[in-house]
């Protein structure tokens, strides 16, 4: 699991949003109850906003839940509004 967050981290970090959205659906789909969602669906975000899809970037933001990370949180926030 932490090597699918740290592989869709680097590739967010790199601008390689194709290979963001196929690491962390792969965390979602392998670990769905995992701690570590809220990273992916933020990832996942942040690669469809880059991609400039929109509404598929809205809808991985709105699913990120009870986010005790207060920085996270606030980035969430910002890419809603």
């Amino acid at each position: 699991m932490d090597s699918l967050v740290w592989l869709g981290d680097y590739y967010l970090t790199h601008s390689d949003y194709d290979n963001v959205i196929l690491y962390y659906k792969q965390l979602n789909k392998q670990f769905p109850g995992s701690d570590k969602i809220i990273i992916a669906r933020y990832g996942l975000g942040e690669a469809y906003r880059h991609k400039r899809l929109f509404d598929e970037a809205l809808n991985q933001y709105k699913l990120i839940e009870d986010i005790s990370d207060r920085e996270l949180y606030a980035k969430v926030q910002l890419a809603i509004a």
